[in-house]
C-alpha cells in the first residue's frame, strides 16, 4: 500500500482496520512514518465500532473515521471536507516557504529544511554544502 501511495499520491486513503495481509493500522503508520506520504490523510471505515479500536485509528494518524454501515452523503462530505483542509493547508504551506515574488524557497523554508537535509548526508556520508552571495 505505502508503495502505492508513493507512486500515484492520493489525495485521500480509505482504510478497514481488518484488511487481508496487513490491517489498516498497520498500513496507516506505515504511511504516518513515510515522509513522502504522512501527509496524505487517512479515513478509517469500518464495522469495528469499539472506543479503542478508534482511539487506536486516532494514535495511527487518522483523519477520520467512520462505522459501517457507511451513508454514501456522509462519506462524501467527509472525504470533500478532508480534501478541502489538505488544499488549504498545501497553499498555506506553499505561501509559507516561497517568495511570492520570485517563486523561490525562502528563509523559513530554508530554516525548516536544513536540519533534515543534514540527517541526511550524515547518514548517507554525503557531503553538504551552502553557498550565500
Amino acid at each position: 500500500m505505502v508503495e502505492f501511495c508513493l507512486e500515484s499520491r492520493p489525495d485521500v486513503v480509505l482504510l478497514d482496520l481488518n484488511m487481508p495481509g496487513k490491517d489498516g493500522i498497520t498500513v496507516c503508520r506505515e504511511l504516518k512514518a513515510n515522509q513522502n506520504t504522512a501527509d496524505i490523510p487517512v479515513i478509517f471505515i469500518t464495522g469495528a465500532g469499539k472506543p479503542e479500536d478508534q482511539d487506536r485509528c486516532w494514535e495511527a494518524g487518522a483523519s477520520d473515521f467512520i462505522i459501517k454501515p457507511v451513508v454514501a452523503s456522509t462519506l462524501q462530505h467527509r472525504v470533500r471536507n478532508i480534501l478541502l483542509s489538505k488544499l488549504r493547508l498545501d497553499l498555506l504551506t506553499e505561501e509559507t516557504f516561497r517568495d511570492p515574488l520570485t517563486g523561490l524557497y525562502n528563509r523559513y523554508y530554508m530554516n525548516a529544511e536544513i536540519p533534515a537535509v543534514f540527517k541526511h548526508c550524515v547518514r548517507e556520508q554525503v557531503n553538504f554544502g551552502c553557498y550565500d552571495d
